[in-house]
C-alpha cells in the first residue's frame, strides 16, 4: 500500500548514500506472486505493453516508480533465460522508499522471491562538494589510485559557454564487475540534486555477492554499513613512489575525507 513509500529531502543531509540501480531474475514460476506484490507496493497495476525488452518476449511497468517486469511467452525462451523473468529498478524507484523499507524490500526480493541480482548501483552523494570531478581527473592523470586498470573524463560538456556536465569513469562498464563514475550531480540533475555523486556499478557474479551481503545484513545500520563499504573499498586515491609503487600510507587527503563522510553517511531517499 502507500505507506510503504516515502519521501525526505537528501540535500538536508550532509552525505547520504543509497542504492540506485538494481536489476536480476526471479524464477518463472514466482512471477504472479511478484506481481501481486508489486502491485501492493506501488498501490497501482502494472501497464502491460504488446513487445518485450532486453531479449525477453513481453514486459510490464509500474508508473511512475520505473520499475520494470520482463518475461518470456513460449516454452523455448523460457529455457533459454532458464526459467526466470527480469525485474529492473531504475534510480527514480528509490527516491520512494523509506530507509527501513528499502531494507525490508532487499530481504523480500532474496527471500521470498530467489532474486538472482545481476546489477546493483550504490551510490554517495556529497553535499559538501569536498572535490570537483575534474581535480579527481587531475589525480588520476597522475596515477594516484588503484582499484581499477583505466580512467576516462566523462559527460564534460559546455553549452553557450555554460557548463552542461562534468565527471570522470573509473573501469568499463561491465568489466570486471565494478564501474565507477564521479560527476557533478547537480548538473546532471539539473539542480534536483547539488552534490557530487560518487556511483558504483557493479555486474554479473560481484553483483550478486553484494547483494547477498546486503541482504544478510542484521539491521538498518549494518545494511547502512555495508553500502559506504563497498562504495569506498572500490577504489583508493594515494600518491605513488618515483618507483611507480602505490603509497597506501600516503592517501590523498580529499579521500581521507570522502572516506570518514562515507562512514556518517545515511541511507538516502
Amino acid at each position: 500500500s502507500q505507506e510503504h513509500l516515502g519521501r525526505m529531502d537528501a540535500g538536508e543531509r550532509k552525505a547520504s548514500i543509497g542504492i540506485d540501480w538494481l536489476q536480476g531474475t526471479v524464477p518463472f514460476e514466482k512471477m504472479p506472486l511478484l506481481t501481486s506484490y508489486l502491485n501492493a507496493l506501488c498501490d497501482t497495476q502494472a501497464e502491460f505493453y504488446n513487445f518485450g525488452m532486453m531479449s525477453f518476449q513481453a514486459c510490464c511497468q509500474w508508473h511512475p516508480f520505473g520499475i520494470k517486469m520482463a518475461w518470456d511467452l513460449d516454452e523455448k525462451n523460457r529455457k533459454r533465460h532458464k526459467d526466470r523473468i527480469l525485474l529492473v529498478l531504475e534510480g527514480s524507484t528509490f527516491r520512494d522508499f523509506t530507509p527501513i523499507n528499502l531494507f525490508r524490500f532487499v530481504k523480500d526480493m532474496a527471500l521470498k522471491f530467489s532474486f538472482k541480482c545481476s546489477r546493483i548501483d550504490l551510490a554517495f552523494d556529497d553535499f559538501e562538494k569536498i572535490i570537483e570531478p575534474r581535480e579527481v581527473l587531475s589525480y588520476a592523470d597522475q596515477g594516484f589510485y588503484k582499484g581499477f586498470r583505466f580512467h576516462d573524463p566523462h559527460g564534460r560538456r559546455m553549452r553557450n559557454g555554460e557548463l552542461k556536465g562534468d565527471g570522470v569513469t573509473f573501469g568499463a562498464r561491465g568489466g570486471g564487475g565494478k564501474y565507477l563514475r564521479c560527476y557533478n550531480k547537480e548538473l546532471e540533475s539539473k539542480g534536483e540534486t547539488d552534490s557530487i555523486r560518487w556511483e558504483v556499478e557493479f555486474s554479473k557474479d560481484r553483483a550478486n555477492a553484494i547483494f547477498i551481503e546486503l541482504v544478510n545484513c542484521f539491521d538498518l545500520d549494518e545494511f547502512a554499513c555495508k553500502i559506504s563499504m563497498f562504495i569506498g573499498g572500490s577504489i583508493d586515491f594515494a600518491e605513488r613512489m618515483p618507483c611507480g609503487k602505490f603509497n597506501e600510507l600516503d592517501r590523498l587527503a580529499f579521500w581521507e575525507q570522502i572516506l570518514h563522510y562515507l562512514g556518517k553517511a545515511v541511507i538516502r531517499c
